[in-house]
């Protein structure tokens, strides 16, 4: 059910014919409003605190916690955009509905009231603002590589469970906007095809460039997570190299007793101070080269790709009202459609594609959206039934048409006929002649077994000649490449003059065909090529000189 407004020639309006497929336009604006809400439920302004107060993982901290609030901008804006381009189209359709309604009224002679419908807007949240992080007080460095000093910098943070889930979360992020790229992409071919109008090519173009932000917005989520999980992975490493505050203490304070004993005694527990001097230097030494890499690993990450903001698609996008909440998290294939025949459907670009072929009648229609998945999917459930009731008939049509040859009485044939069957060789003089299986004599031919029908659909068969009263059915091969009977009973009585003069016991009577059919190329379920040349035969018999005995 697609409307047409204006024509092909010029008007005034620039003359252009415009189409707009109203299921198709409704369905993409329900697609545009999921996939808003569900951009909008990513954006959440969130700080994670840094794992540790080392210098470096603060400075991860402040790079990362600024890459993620300029995406939960960029997500938020984005999901603004969208919002707006979705009711803008749905507007459209409505705007279209409205005059299809102007025109039946207008040719049935009556009015039509209450004027164009208008989308509702939805109310959206206030831009995200970065929420404050407050830092513990951090003690004063020592004048000298302290080992006890770094693990309490290193092991001071909010550690690594915040900095895990922040990982997690962009990651899914990512994936979600991957997602969201897909079902967009499948909406915007499907406007382009069902909307079709010089306004509508602005839609088209727009909805093209926000895809495409769409797609590297995803991309710069999904590098943000991996430069998470790299950072994560670093400090992870420190910690668990490192000697932790109370090794590094108790090492300080067992140097600090063997240095006294070592004065008290005169000199009996230098042992004992060169154990602990050496176990407090390889601590310093460890904890130095330690943070070198981790510092190293955090200045060579790789540069980042911000999206930047979102390119428009309307003029304005919905209004934003304070107290409004943000979407619950969810999943994209939820929030498309609670159709319970989609469900089954993992991917939300499979179940966009199938609510597109719904809305443009491939279901059969153009009700519901919820009983598109039914019409849909219903030939898929329906093919084992098919193929049982395709076999069951075939069996049943095998077994009619055994039954019906037996109980055929066959027609009398004329004597020259019952004579070329036989070949010439049956009664005649000449005498000698072979006779192929089942023919001739006073044997009934045997009724061939019903062949089986294939329950998919068989390819175009090659056609063939019909075999003569009295010969049995067609070749097992079911292709059309039948031996044509009455040609050669023919052609053997056309040789009777040469039976006269030719030795039939070293030349003994053998069938040959007539090729009067078109030519068929000896490839199974090809279709014949009239262009081709028939098969020439030059009837000649062979001949060789006979060895005297002796």
């Amino acid at each position: 059910m697609a409307s047409t407004a204006g024509s092909s020639g010029p008007s005034a309006g620039g003359g252009s014919r415009v189409e707009a497929h109203i299921p198709v336009l409704l369905t993409a604006a329900k697609s545009m409003q999921a996939a808003a809400a569900q951009m909008l439920s990513a954006a959440i302004p969130t700080v994670v605190p840094p794992a540790g107060l080392d210098e470096v993982s603060l400075k991860a901290a402040a790079r990362l916690n600024t890459r993620a609030i300029n995406l939960v901008k960029s997500i938020d804006s984005g999901s603004w955009a969208l919002a707006g381009g979705a009711t803008e189209v749905e507007n459209a359709a409505y705007s279209f509905m409205a005059k299809e309604a102007e025109n039946a009224g207008s040719f049935s002679g009556t009015g039509v009231a209450g004027g164009v419908p208008t989308a509702q807007m939805p109310a959206f949240p206030p831009p995200p603002s970065v929420p404050d992080v407050v830092l513990p007080d951090i003690p004063a460095p020592p004048g000298v590589v302290d080992a006890e000093y770094t693990s309490m910098l290193v092991n001071g943070g909010s550690g690594e469970a915040p900095h895990v889930a922040a990982a997690e979360f962009w990651n899914t992020t990512g994936q979600s906007l991957t997602q969201i790229s897909d079902v967009l992409g499948v909406a915007r071919e499907a406007l382009r095809t069902g909307w079709q109008s010089p306004d509508a090519e602005n839609v088209h173009a727009a909805l093209q460039k926000f895809n495409a932000w769409v797609d590297d917005t995803g991309k710069s989520s999904t590098q943000l997570g991996q430069d998470w999980d790299s950072h994560i992975n670093g400090w992870r490493r420190v910690r668990n190299n490192i000697a932790s505050p109370e090794e590094a203490s108790t090492t300080k304070n067992n140097l600090v007793q063997a240095m006294n004993d070592n004065a008290a005694n005169g000199g009996m527990s230098t042992g004992e101070v060169v154990r602990w001097t050496n176990e407090y230097s390889t601590q310093n030494t460890t904890a130095q080269t330690e943070m070198a890499s981790y510092n190293a690993d955090e200045t060579s990450a790789p540069p980042f790709a911000e999206p930047g903001a979102p390119p428009p698609i309307s003029s304005s996008g919905p209004p934003r009202v304070e107290g409004t909440p943000r979407p619950a998290p969810g999943t994209l294939k939820d929030r498309l459609t609670d159709d319970p025949a989609l469900k089954g459907l993992q991917d939300p670009k499979a179940i966009m594609a199938a609510m597109m072929a719904a809305a443009a009648g491939a279901a059969g229609g153009l009700g519901a959206i919820s009983q598109a998945g039914k019409g849909l999917f219903q030939p898929i459930q329906q093919i084992p039934q098919q193929l049982a009731q395709l076999s069951q008939m075939a069996q049943t049509a095998g077994a009619a048409n055994a039954a019906k040859s037996a109980a055929s009485v066959p027609r009398k044939a004329s004597p020259s006929a019952a004579k070329n069957a036989g070949g010439g060789a049956g009664g005649g003089k000449g005498g000698g002649g072979t006779k192929p299986a089942g023919l001739g004599g006073g044997a009934k031919l045997s009724t061939p077994p019903p062949a089986a029908v294939p329950a998919t659909p068989a390819a175009p068969a090659v056609r063939g000649v019909a075999p003569a009263a009295g010969v049995g059915g067609p070749s097992p091969a079911g292709m059309g490449m039948m031996r044509p009977m009455g040609a050669m009973a023919g052609a053997a009585g056309r040789g009777d003059q040469k039976d006269k003069t030719r030795n039939k016991e070293l030349f003994p009577d053998e069938p040959f065909d007539e090729d009067n059919q078109e030519y068929a190329p000896a490839v199974l379920g090809a279709k014949p090529d009239p262009t081709a040349p028939k098969p020439t035969y030059d009837r000649k018999l062979g001949s060789a000189p006979l060895k005297k005995a002796g």
